[in-house]
């Protein structure tokens, strides 16, 4: 009879736990359509966002306003590639039909898919006024998340349509997979864009929309099949499978079946026992509560007690099968929180966990370990790291896996290069500690990460920190240090070396009549033609705006001069492909040759005795050389500039410089917002000399970090000094490029603001674009630490430069200095009033002020106020003056505004 009821129970918690099982699939597969929706909203808005973003950079603005298709090409091949954007197209307003595009694959900008009516439908729907257009689109086997933006016209209406597409590949799927935790795959009737799923397309094919139930590889699944719809929101594009193994759903509950059973049995069997002792009365009740408690257990209720109170052997059995209830729920309970816990920890970390066995073999790996690598973990498991990767030298890692004496020692963040199946190289970082159990090594456990982004973002701020970012020369810095090499080298094998200096000639005169892209331009032809006649162990480096310098080991000075001829013959060649109506363009070079080890030994040296000749052949009457004459050109040239190097020593050892101050007032009411200060000299007879007298020389000499420890000590003590009038007003001081780094020029600042007391926060350290952009890696680490004494930064002459916002993202500067050379004509140049605002509304978004310099006119004034720039300096404002005034502090916003206001410091 009992046997019967537990049958009878059986087959009816049977058919209630199929009920529940597919209502729980189906209830898991909507949330993870739910999910998905969601994460492609996302997606859909990171896509946009990335769009604006690069229709608002100012070089393609610039580029789409000359409507020439060949510059926004130009402009789009360097904008690409880009992290996440497989598409980037521009659709001309000025050319209809016309648009341009790059892409990661061939066949995604061929003319063919360009006019498809996928990408072609949401240019229309933008061009009728839609501010964003999304759509799904199946091209040649390739599935694209499609977007479309305007691109606003900085002067008012749009200029062109943008288009981005981020394809959706097998990768995608995979890393779909934890997200919505089911088994995902993305198809149409002629390709599998991805899947999870072990099955060909053939068989997901033959799945209908809506609700279907399907085996694979002998597997049953129970999913939803989803229509993925184009930009119309009607016309499918792709079918979207979410699908459940039903097995992971029935494993619990054939557990607790079994446990059930087993219970049942034993419950069975000592009834039995006890029925031949005791009567059927006395037993019926007892037996009844515990075949109730067998049933709930078998539906996996384990919250169920016996309620059965009794002083015998039943009542006994009763409570030691409530406190097995008791024990087995906790035992359950506390290990899915650890198994839930685990699972979270693995699934949501970047890195991935592993564990080896004693001879090194792999016996786990988080989920992790695909979504980074992309590599099946099941086909890694029994084996060891070296046979996962047979190419690469792991000998490091192998050799701190194998225990020693039977024991094992911890290690961490073990760096090594793996190549993977398909040729990408990867870097990983692994930890580990050994495992022991029953006192002996079994292996070990730790994380690993993917640290392929970080080497590379190392290895890019290496290389700008050595580069220089127009011409993509050696900068400078690298060139000093590869020169002094070079020296070593032909001393220590007693040979000739020789080194060129080639300087652009009258290109402030081209930069003001042609513009500053058109002298970039010739600069970067003239680089061109330099590494195009450079011998391959020649050393090439662009050391300043207007100057090369060539460094030609093993070479005579005959053989140098002749090289030198064929440069200056190629570079009267070059001509610009862009430049203003009317303004020809003739351009030439001088060029000046110096000998080592022979007549030097010091690369400063070297340069000033090339610079010395140079400046001879420009004398001579330009585009020719010179090489370099101890006799005459030493008292010369060189006589020169040691007379310079002496007044600077002179001028920090009698203290002679001087400072000067110049208002920076709001655009808003006129009011100063601080001073800058600037550092003047006197001579022997009294006479002030400006800076442009003698920082080229303390730049030349080494003597500039001196310089600027003084100017900074000087004029933070003469602040600390000022009346309380004058409290909130602040203040900037200048740095050159060649102090960035310096530890000592650090200390000094943060003990001088120790020893005023001054509040840091009223202090601006200014510092060149183009001396910041040089060592990119130390100038952030250097202004970082000035900014957490509580000072700001400003980049001062931003616009001639490198003029890239991205590297602002690095440098977290406070207000950027537009040059002067886009202001002084900027009320009849069109041109510099579109850079101006392009500049302005970046910067805003940033959350980075403005500031104007050479403000000379009011008609200036009036037009920067309506461009939004924060802030102005100049003549227009006020002179530099040695002492702070009232005239000078509200001079300007009193003939501004007659009414007053008040000074602020924001």
């Amino acid at each position: 009879m009992m046997l019967l009821v537990l049958v009878g129970m059986t087959s009816a918690g049977y058919l209630l736990v199929t009920g529940h099982v597919n209502r729980q699939i189906s209830s898991d597969i909507q949330h993870a359509h739910e999910v998905y929706v969601q994460a492609q909203r996302e997606a859909f808005a990171q896509l946009v966002s990335t769009a604006r973003n690069i229709s608002q950079e100012p070089g393609l603005l610039a580029a789409l306003l000359t409507a020439h298709a060949p510059t926004v090409r130009s402009t789009l091949e360097e904008s690409f590639p880009r992290p996440g954007i497989d598409l980037l197209a521009l659709s001309l307003e000025s050319g209809p039909g016309q648009t341009l595009a790059e892409g990661s694959k061939p066949h995604l900008v061929s003319p063919r898919v360009l006019a498809s009516d996928a990408i072609q439908s949401l240019v229309r729907q933008v061009t009728r006024g839609a501010r964003v257009a999304y759509g799904n689109a199946m091209i040649f086997e390739t599935f694209l998340r499609l977007v479309a933006i305007p691109v606003a016209n900085p002067g008012g209406g749009v200029i062109g349509v943008m288009v981005l597409g981020q394809e959706i590949d097998q990768a995608a799927i995979e890393r779909y997979q934890p997200l919505l935790r089911t088994e995902v795959a993305l198809f149409d009737a002629q390709a599998l864009v991805g899947s999870t799923l072990p099955g060909r397309l053939a068989q997901l094919q033959a799945l209908e929309a809506g609700r279907v139930e399907f085996s694979l590889d002998g597997t049953g699944y129970l999913g939803q099949v989803y229509p993925v719809l184009a930009g119309d929101g009607r016309t499918p594009v792709a079918r979207l499978l979410l699908a459940h193994a039903s097995d992971n759903y029935w494993a619990p509950y054939r557990s607790f079946a079994l446990q059930g059973l087993l219970v049942s049995g034993a419950i069975l069997v000592v009834a039995a026992v006890l029925g031949m002792v005791i009567s059927r009365r006395t037993l019926t009740r007892p037996l009844s509560l515990l075949a109730a408690a067998t049933r709930k257990i078998a539906a996996g209720d384990l919250a169920w007690r016996v309620e059965l109170k009794r002083e015998d052997e039943l009542g006994e059995l009763a409570d030691s099968f409530n406190r097995m209830l008791d024990d087995l729920r906790q035992s359950n309970e506390a290990l899915e929180h650890n198994r839930r816990r685990f699972h979270d920890f693995a699934a949501s970390s970047s890195d991935w966990l592993w564990e080896t066995d004693a001879g090194g073999r792999i016996t786990y790996l988080s989920p992790g370990f695909k979504a980074s690598l992309g590599m099946d973990s099941q086909e890694c498991l029994g084996r060891t790291w070296q046979e996962v990767f047979p190419e690469d030298d792991l000998e490091a890692l192998t050799a701190r896996l194998q225990p020693q004496r039977d024991r094992g020692f911890p290690f961490k963040e073990l760096s090594f290069r793996v190549c993977l199946h398909d040729g990408t190289i990867r870097d990983l970082r692994i930890s580990g500690i050994p495992v022991r159990e029953q006192d002996r090594f079994a292996g070990f456990r730790g994380t690993a990460s993917d640290i392929s982004k970080q080497r590379i973002n190392e290895e890019r701020v290496a290389l700008l920190s050595n580069q220089d970012q127009l011409t993509g020369l050696t900068n400078r810095r690298r060139f000093l240090v590869d020169l002094a090499h070079e020296i070593r080298r032909a001393q220590a094998h007693d040979r000739q070396g020789v080194l060129m200096l080639v300087d652009l000639d009258h290109l402030k005169l081209l930069n003001d009549a042609a513009g500053y892209a058109v002298g970039d331009e010739m600069i970067v032809q003239v680089a061109g033609v330099l590494e195009r006649l450079s011998r391959e162990e020649d050393i090439l480096g662009r050391i300043s705006g207007d100057e090369f310098a060539l460094t030609l080991p093993d070479l005579g000075l005959d053989a140098a001069r002749a090289q030198a001829a064929r440069i200056l013959e190629a570079i009267t060649q070059c001509r610009p492909v862009r430049t203003k109506a009317g303004v020809p363009i003739n351009v030439s070079a001088s060029i000046g040759l110096v000998a080592f080890p022979d007549q030097g030994t010091d690369p400063v040296e070297l340069i000033a005795k090339a610079d010395s000749a140079m400046y001879a052949a420009k004398d001579a009457g330009r585009n020719r050389f010179e090489v370099f004459d101890e006799a005459s050109m030493s008292r010369e040239h060189i006589g020169g500039l040691l007379a310079s190097r002496n007044r600077v020593l002179r001028g920090l050892e009698e203290d002679r410089f001087e400072l000067h101050f110049q208002p920076i007032a709001s655009v808003l009411n006129g009011e100063v917002h601080h001073f800058e200060t600037l550092v003047r000299m006197r001579d022997d007879s009294g006479q002030v000399i400006p800076p442009g007298a003698f920082i080229p020389a303390a730049e030349q000499f080494g003597l500039i970090g001196r310089v600027d420890k003084e100017i900074v000590r000087k004029a933070i003590y003469h602040i600390a000094t000022l009346p309380d009038a004058l409290s909130q007003v602040g203040f900037s001081i200048n740095l050159s490029g060649l102090s960035v780094g310096e530890d000592e020029l650090l200390r000094l600042i943060e003990n001088c603001l120790d020893e005023t007391g001054l509040d840091p926060a009223r202090i601006t350290f200014e510092l060149t674009e183009t001396a910041a952009c040089e060592n990119m890696s130390l100038a952030a680490e250097f202004l970082g630490r000035i900014r957490q004494l509580g000072c700001r930064i400003a980049l001062d002459d931003f616009g001639v430069g490198f003029s890239s916002f991205s590297y602002l993202k690095h440098l977290h500067v406070d207000m950027l200095k537009i040059d002067g050379s886009f202001i002084r004509d900027i009320a009849s140049n069109q041109e510099d009033q579109l850079f101006v605002k392009a500049l302005v509304d970046v910067a805003r978004g940033m959350g980075i002020r403005t500031i104007a310099e050479f403000v000379e006119s009011e008609a200036a004034f009036r037009l920067l106020q309506r461009l939004g720039v924060d802030y102005v300096q100049g003549y227009y404002i006020g002179r530099p003056e040695p002492a702070i005034t009232g005239d000078g502090l509200h001079g300007f916003a009193r003939r501004l505004n007659p009414g007053g206001g008040q000074v602020v410091n924001g």
